[in-house]
């Protein structure tokens, strides 16, 4: 069952992922267009944010706080932070008109997307570095959470743009993104008592 859940949160993690970056550029849309300058500068700032987030991970695995409580947190702040981003994105055209538009597309994505990137990116590493008490199997896992994260990314590019944009408003798909976050969190907490039991 730990196994499963573990699986199912990383799967949610990468879904997460794709889904933020695909309506990034719905948000970014009516503000800023959808040229190659904003595509650019959303993906870049999602790889840079989630890059640091592995290494962040990492460093949590190395530095022995290997607790499902600290998964639960990270999902935690993940999905607060996302749900910040519907009343964050009211604002975002606040920057001065002087700026340039590839600085605006850049600190625009700076301010709604790194931070929960960032936290995202942590997760699979992170839990990654829970089950590393057996490394017999370590390689087979490690590629196994991999790719449930990977299938997530898939299903959260193909929800979102065949799904979820045509049918829903973009706040509602970013609460539901929270929500469902919040429940990774919670499923980290039932890997908690398992754990201690």
């Amino acid at each position: 069952m730990r196994n499963h859940l573990n699986k199912l949160i990383v799967f949610v993690s990468g879904c997460s992922v794709m889904i933020l970056e695909i309506i990034g550029v719905r948000i970014f849309g009516a503000i800023l267009g959808t040229t190659m300058i904003v595509w650019s500068a959303i993906i870049g700032i999602f790889l840079a944010a989630l890059t640091v987030g592995y290494y962040f991970g990492g460093f949590l695995v190395r530095s022995k706080n290997k607790n499902p409580l600290i998964l639960s947190a990270i999902l935690a702040l993940a999905a607060a932070s996302v749900i910040m981003i519907s009343p964050v994105k009211d604002q975002i055209g606040a920057l001065p008109q002087f700026v340039s538009y590839e600085l605006r597309s850049l600190l625009l994505s700076l301010g709604l997307f790194a931070l929960p990137a960032f936290l995202l990116g942590t997760v699979t590493v992170y839990v990654i570095g829970l089950k590393a008490e057996n490394f017999e199997n370590f390689g087979t896992d490690n590629g196994t959470l991999y790719g449930f994260s990977t299938i997530g990314s898939i299903a959260g590019v193909f929800l979102s743009g065949f799904y979820l944009i045509p049918n829903y408003r973009i706040s509602s798909i970013i609460f539901a993104v929270g929500i469902a976050l919040f429940a990774a969190s919670a499923l980290s907490l039932v890997l908690h008592r398992r754990h201690v039991n």
